[in-house]
């Protein structure tokens, strides 16, 4: 989710309503929008992000999340 940031200064009258429609495109009562990814880009923020993030790898087309720095892991169906 690209959040706006919050810098005190005299341009920033709309950042209450870009932070609002932000959340509001990303989040609702039904569930929220989870980063689409591909694999490459899974690696690399996986080992900075904090463990657990979640994405979508749309190289695979499943769901996975971080276990450790750099350890991604894979949502499988049983």
């Amino acid at each position: 989710m690209d959040l706006p940031t919050y810098i005190k200064q005299q341009n920033q009258e709309n950042f209450i309503e870009e932070l609002t429609q932000t959340l509001l495109d990303n989040l609702s009562n039904n569930g929220f929008v989870i980063p689409a990814q591909n694999t490459a880009t899974i690696t690399s923020l996986s080992l900075t992000m904090p463990v657990p993030t979640l994405w979508y790898n749309t190289d695979i087309n499943k769901l996975q999340f971080s276990v450790a720095a750099g350890v991604v892991q894979t949502i499988t169906s049983v």
